[in-house]
C-alpha cells in the first residue's frame, strides 16, 4: 500500500472513531423516528418514492435503514449507522474530488479536516434526519464526475461521464432539492 494510501485509510478510521464517539451520544428525534418508522415499513414491503407527508425528498436513508434493520435489528444505534456509514463515503468522495482538483496534498489536508470535524458536520454525520449528509456525498460526487468528464480523452469516456452526471444529478434532486447548490455548480 501506497504512503497516500496508508494514510487515507487511517483517516478514515479515524473518522470512524470520531462518529462512534457521537454514536453514542445523540437521543431519537422525530425528524430520526420517521426515518426509522419508514425503514421498518421498507422491511414489511412497503416501497415509498418520497418521505411521508411530503411530495419530495427521495428516503434513500430510510432504504439503507432498512438494510441495517435487517441485518442487526432496529434501533436507535442501527439507525443513526446508516448516515454515518454515508458519511465515510462522502469523505472518500471529498478526498477524490479534491485530489482531483488541487493535487494530493490538498486531497489529503481536506480528508483530515472533514475526517475529524468540524463538530456541527461531525454531528449531522450520526443523525438519520433527511439525507442531509446524502446531499454532500452525491454533490462532491457530482463535481468529481465533472472533472473526470471534462477532461476524458475519449469520446466514449466522455459519454458515460455524461450519463453517470445525468444519473447522478437525477439520484441527487430525488434525494434533496438542496442539491440544486451542486448542480447549479456543476453546469447541470
Amino acid at each position: 500500500m501506497s504512503r497516500e494510501g496508508l494514510l487515507v485509510v487511517l483517516m478514515l478510521s479515524a473518522a470512524a472513531v470520531v462518529r462512534g464517539i457521537y454514536l453514542a451520544a445523540p437521543s431519537l428525534d422525530s425528524d430520526e423516528a420517521v426515518v426509522g418508522l419508514m425503514a421498518i415499513h421498507i422491511l414489511k414491503g412497503e416501497f415509498p418514492v418520497f418521505y411521508w407527508g411530503e411530495p419530495y425528498c427521495g428516503p434513500v436513508e430510510s432504504y439503507l435503514a432498512s438494510l441495517l434493520f435487517f441485518l442487526f435489528g432496529s434501533s436507535r444505534l442501527t439507525l443513526n449507522v446508516a448516515p454515518a456509514i454515508v458519511s465515510l463515503f462522502f469523505l472518500l468522495a471529498a478526498w477524490r474530488f479534491a485530489r482531483m482538483a488541487f493535487g494530493r496534498q490538498v486531497g489529503l489536508v481536506s480528508l483530515l479536516f472533514l475526517a475529524v470535524g468540524p463538530a456541527f458536520l461531525v454531528w449531522h454525520s450520526v443523525l438519520a434526519r433527511g439525507n442531509y449528509i446524502e446531499n454532500l456525498f452525491f454533490g462532491t460526487v457530482l463535481m468529481g464526475l465533472v472533472l473526470k468528464t471534462a477532461g476524458a480523452t475519449s469520446d466514449a469516456a466522455r459519454w458515460r461521464g455524461l450519463f453517470l452526471l445525468a444519473f447522478v444529478s437525477g439520484v441527487a434532486w430525488w434525494v434533496s432539492f438542496q442539491s440544486v447548490h451542486f448542480l447549479l455548480a456543476c453546469g447541470v
